[in-house]
């Protein structure tokens, strides 16, 4: 009997559909059971990391080098960064004037640049240039004789009178009777790339039309190291003569130069009744803090009713340019 029982057993195993409804679900329960007891050890060695453990693709990240993380999505790049901290420093400076609460007849318009990053208040707004077209004349006239050596001694003698103590007729001889007058002056204009910088149409050049944007361009222009128009030999000779200004005419932005730093400013002011605007007073210049960095400055305001006014705002605004452009690097 027992014989025939295992017989029957056994034909029992060999049929197809007990390893299909059977064995199958045996060996599915197998894999499961893997399965949790391998994530439960993974669980595990987690918890066994502790809070600065984290996880690993974290760490990962956080640990990346900057210069890899600056071409990647975690971090922006560079000229994204600057335009960030231009946009943050005008904002800044934005607030600065409007807590001055001028008269909405006064318009101020400011530029401040140190190489890298650029302070921008109003700077496409069109003014009088009055006297700051001076500076613009010296340009030409170095950029004409090449070498500072090479200008004639009666030259040098005027030039120092056109920057030091504003003299316009000595700006007239310079002008029209060394450059090509107007002309050379326009010129001018297209080739420092101050493309918002026009001549007046009575052709007077101290109603030249331009843009603390464009005297900041200029200021770029002269005195920069990577400026592809002038050598340091011709740099200096810029600054040789602005060191000279009178002290009668050193106002405006050379309020932001303290004991320490290094200034050199040239400045322009008249009357523009005419225009419906009693005065245009203006500052531009190039201050170096107590680092030793130059910061290249533009203030020009229009429609105060004096020029004492008027140099008051200039000479509060200046600090706070430098004071910001310096700190640019924080914001």
């Amino acid at each position: 009997m027992w014989l025939g029982r295992w017989k029957l057993s056994l034909r029992f195993l060999t049929r197809p559909n007990f390893w299909f409804f059977t064995a199958t679900p045996i060996v599915l329960i197998l894999v499961v059971a893997t399965v949790v007891v391998a994530l439960n050890r993974d669980a595990d060695e987690t918890d066994g990391q502790g809070a600065e453990g984290g996880d690993d693709r974290e760490r990962h990240s956080s640990q990346m080098d900057p210069e890899d993380l600056s071409g990647s999505d975690l971090m922006p790049n560079e000229e994204d960064r600057r335009q960030a901290v231009n946009e943050t420093l005008s904002d800044t400076f934005s607030e600065v004037v409007a807590d001055m609460d001028l008269d909405e007849n006064v318009s101020v318009s400011v530029a401040a640049g140190d190489g890298k990053y650029e302070l921008d208040f109003n700077a496409d707004q069109t003014h009088s240039a009055a006297s700051i077209v001076k500076l613009e004349v010296l340009a030409m006239l170095v950029e004409h004789y090449g070498s500072p050596a090479e200008i004639p001694g009666w030259v040098d003698e005027l030039i120092h009178d056109m920057v030091g103590k504003s003299d316009n007729e000595a700006t007239n001889r310079l002008l029209f009777n060394i450059l090509d007058g107007h002309s050379a002056l326009r010129e001018a204009h297209e080739h420092y790339g101050m493309d918002s910088t026009h001549e007046h149409p009575e052709q007077r050049w101290g109603y030249t039309e331009s843009t603390a944007g464009d005297q900041k361009r200029l200021l770029d222009v002269m005195f920069s190291e990577e400026s592809e128009y002038f050598n340091p030999e011709q740099r200096e000779y810029f600054r040789s003569v602005l060191a000279e200004v009178v002290p009668e005419q050193r106002w405006g932005v050379s309020a932001a130069v303290e004991d320490g730093e290094s200034g050199w400013v040239k400045n322009g002011w008249d009357t523009r009744y005419e225009f419906g605007v009693p005065w245009v007073v203006h500052s531009s210049g190039e201050v170096t803090d107590e680092a030793g960095e130059p910061i290249r400055l533009v203030i020009m305001t229009s429609g105060f009713d004096t020029q004492a006014e008027a140099i008051d705002v200039i000479e509060t605004l200046a600090p706070e340019a430098q004071d910001l452009m310096a700190r640019a690097e924080d914001v």
